[in-house]
C-alpha cells in the first residue's frame, strides 16, 4: 500500500515537472516571436525612413 502511494506520488510528480517544462518552452516560444515581431517592426520602421531619405533626395534633385 505505501509502495502503490509513493510511486503515485512519483508518478504525479513527474507529470508536473513536465507541465512545467511545457509552459517554460511555451513562454519561450512566445518570447521569441514578441522579439521577432519588434525586430521586423524595426526593420520596417528603418526602412520606411531610408525611402522617405531617398524621396527627399530626388525631390531636391528635381527642383
Amino acid at each position: 500500500m505505501l509502495k502503490d502511494t509513493k510511486k503515485k506520488q512519483q508518478m504525479e510528480g513527474s507529470s508536473r515537472d513536465c507541465m512545467m517544462l511545457l509552459d517554460n518552452g511555451k513562454n519561450n516560444m512566445l518570447e521569441a516571436v514578441l522579439v521577432r515581431n519588434e525586430l521586423l517592426r524595426k526593420t520596417l520602421d528603418t526602412t520606411d525612413i531610408a525611402v522617405n531619405i531617398m524621396q527627399a533626395e530626388e525631390e531636391e534633385k528635381e527642383e
